[in-house]
């Protein structure tokens, strides 16, 4: 997924949206820019804040507030050759938890948020840097290099466990009666902490990640044959390196009355650490067009060295892995706006630092076989395709409800496979009046099995056996949309939904995440030229199913939610 930013309009710009929803939902975004002769400007921001839809027992914050900056300028330095500088800078603070619920207090209460969550506090900032020179060398040649550095400082302050060791994850799920049943009522703040067992940790996780690089890349255009056969070589080069600063503490709290108390013992530092990663990558990739086929060859090389360093620990070496990653594409168009598709590639994900070298990168071929048409009013495509993993990793997040010593650590998954078939339609039919009607639809079949036994402290994967599926993985997702529009107005209406998924590695006859359909309308009408003012409603039905066991408890999808909002743009823009 290649993510882009705003250009800079080529005319003079400004562009504002303001909207309002509910819990004092806000959201504000304006940006303005436009080119000269040789320069070029954009500036843009957003901001978002809401109250949030949860509520704690013993009432405080849940909501969230964050915002972005963006600064884009650009120098035509002369014919063909360009600067661009692009700064950013953003912060959020969210109240946010990793505490679900147990299944019976989401039946009664889905939106309810216990007393043990209630000094859940998130707070970053993150900030980037880039500049960019693109220019031609010949008429046939064109470089681009990239020089980035961003930067994130993140502190996370969060329930992590009872100081007793209690799995959450099961405690909430399973509900079993007893001592679990008082441990319950802790988090509820129905009940004291009376035993060291049932002090609830509060820890901190402090962060502070630099990605910084410098990327190289030529084009080269080439019609050896005339226009029947036309090739475009590219070849690319990048440096880059990562580094992560890790402190995780945590202060244990007593439950009081409702109300979480620290008990003024010494912190306790969990992990203290710095890990490192230096990349090189290399690639070429070939673009030949020999008349109506196209054959898209390329290769890549990655090389990443990476170590990490534990306070109290001998530093562990370096480990440098080489992983080649060949791949072919074809693509066959037999008549205008039609086309036939297949591809194979090698695909894999590093090996963070500091990991054993028993961990191997998660490795894969992946194939596909598809077609597409369109005709200016229809459009369509089917693919197939078939993922084939030598070795699939867990990476054990706190979000995935790992804890302890577990938390960063990578484990190996063995063999297993993916596959599926995804199709896209869609048309637009034009009536009288100026009226058009949009529809499009979407379906995905997904099936996955791990094709060998293994054991693996990774949560979501435990005892696993071949034939077995994959957790969160649904295996039926699909949409429809469609609505009428007007050159003064429109109205469209969505329903996107997907099968049930497992929490756990396992058989699909035991699924423990329920399917989900949600609901989406949107209205717009355009007061005049340069303002428009629009509405939007989502989950209109109130679907509240539950999202997710991770990794504490029952998470379920946010509510009803409407909005309306004004936006508008003088200028031409790009």
């Amino acid at each position: 997924l290649n993510v882009l930013t705003r250009e800079i309009p080529y005319e003079k710009t400004l562009f504002a949206d303001v909207s309002v929803g509910q819990w004092n939902t806000l959201k504000t975004h304006a940006y303005s820019g436009v080119t000269g002769d040789s320069t070029g400007v954009l500036i843009e921001g957003v901001n978002v804040r809401s109250d949030g839809f949860k509520e704690l027992d013993p009432g405080g914050e849940t909501g969230v507030g964050r915002s972005e900056f963006m600064l884009k300028s650009e120098w035509l330095v002369r014919a063909d050759h360009r600067l661009e500088l692009k700064l950013g800078y953003a912060t959020e603070q969210s109240h946010e938890t990793y505490l679900g619920l147990s299944a019976s207090d989401w039946e009664q209460s889905p939106y309810r948020r216990y007393a043990a969550s209630s000094l859940g506090d998130m707070e970053w900032n993150r900030t980037q840097a880039e500049l960019e020179w693109s220019g031609r060398l010949g008429s046939n040649v064109r470089i681009r290099s990239v020089a980035y550095h961003h930067w994130l400082d993140r502190s996370w302050t969060k329930l992590n466990g009872f100081s007793g060791g209690t799995d959450l994850h099961a405690l909430l799920q399973k509900e079993p009666g007893g001592q679990a049943e008082v441990l319950l009522a802790i988090l509820r703040g129905e009940e004291n902490s009376e035993t060291p067992g049932q002090l609830l940790q509060i820890g901190t996780n402090e962060r502070e990640f630099h990605s910084y690089g410098l990327q190289t890349t030529a084009r080269w255009r080439m019609e050896p044959m005339g226009e029947n056969v036309r090739s475009v070589l590219e070849g690319g080069v990048r440096i880059h390196g990562d580094h992560v600063r890790r402190l995780h503490t945590e202060d244990p709290h007593a439950m009081l009355e409702g109300v979480l108390e620290a008990t003024g013992t010494e912190t306790i530092t969990m992990l203290d650490s710095e890990a490192t990663a230096h990349a090189l990558a290399l690639h070429l990739h070939e673009e030949l067009s020999i008349r109506d086929l196209h054959i898209f060859p390329g290769a890549r090389l990655e090389v990443v060295r990476g170590w990490r360093e534990d306070v109290g620990s001998e530093a562990a070496d370096a480990i440098t892995r080489m992983t080649p990653l060949p791949g072919l594409g074809l693509l066959w168009e037999p008549g205008e706006g039609a086309g036939l598709f297949l591809g194979a590639h090698r695909g894999f994900s590093p090996v963070a630092p500091g990991q054993p070298e028993s961990v191997e990168p998660e490795s894969s071929w992946n194939y596909e076989l598809g077609a597409r048409f369109d005709t200016g009013v229809a459009y369509g495509e089917a693919v197939g395709f078939y993922n084939d993993y030598t070795n699939i990793t867990g990476q054990c997040t706190f979000s995935g409800g790992c804890t302890g010593d577990d938390v960063d650590r990578q484990f190996n998954g063995g063999a297993a496979q993916v596959y599926g078939a995804e199709v896209v339609a869609g048309a637009e039919v034009g009536l009288v009046g100026g009226l058009r009607l949009p529809v499009e639809m979407s379906y995905a079949l997904t099936r996955s099995a791990f094709t060998t036994n293994f054991v693996s402290s990774f949560p979501q994967f435990g005892s696993v056996e071949a034939g077995e599926s994959l957790p969160y993985v649904p295996e039926h997702q699909a949409g429809l949309r469609g609505g009428v529009a007007h050159p003064r107005w429109s109205v469209s209406a969505g329903i996107t939904g997907r099968s049930g998924m497992l929490d756990q590695a396992g058989s699909l006859d035991e699924l423990q995440i329920p399917e989900l359909w949600l609901v989406d309308l949107a209205v717009q009408a355009q007061i005049s030229k340069a303002l428009a003012m629009y509405a939007t409603g989502a989950n209109l039905t109130g679907e509240d199913a539950i999202t997710s066991w991770r990794p504490f408890g029952a998470r379920p999808t946010p509510p009803r939610h409407l909005a309306v909002g004004l936006k508008g743009t003088l200028g031409a823009g790009r």
